[in-house]
């Protein structure tokens, strides 16, 4: 299968502090991965790294096999990653499915159902698109 997602060294620092170091990641096609960790561990980070909310002091990101850079949540979207912020981030007028999906659930109404809501609310996993 081909890799969809793949971060190569992922590296960030603030300052003399390492949150990440050297992380390597590959998502292939129809693979879902969980990240896991105690609080601090750099999941949120690597993360916000892949949503272009923060930037790698070094490393790669590779979305089909493309490097990118992603300086921001739009190009992220662009490039067919969305992020499922924990849940004080979540816009309260609006279902768990409908935070993750976006315009998108728009575009795939046959989606939104009950049944595929009620199964990526209740994951105990971060899920991404």
């Amino acid at each position: 299968m081909n890799s969809m997602i793949q971060t190569v060294d992922l590296t960030k620092k603030f300052n003399d502090f390492v949150a990440n170091d050297h992380i390597n990641l590959d998502v292939k096609e129809q693979e879902i991965k969980c990240i896991v960790g105690e609080n601090g561990a750099g999941k949120s980070t690597m993360m916000n790294m892949l949503y272009g909310l923060l930037q790698p002091t070094s490393g790669k990101i590779l979305i089909r096999g493309k490097e990118v850079t992603l300086n921001s949540p739009v190009d992220a979207i662009a490039n067919g990653i969305g992020m499922v912020h924990q849940h004080f981030k979540l816009v309260p007028s609006l279902t768990c499915l409908e935070s993750a999906l976006g315009k998108h659930m728009l575009q795939f109404p046959l989606l939104y159902s009950l049944q595929l809501q009620e199964v990526l609310c209740h994951s105990p996993f971060l899920w991404h698109i």
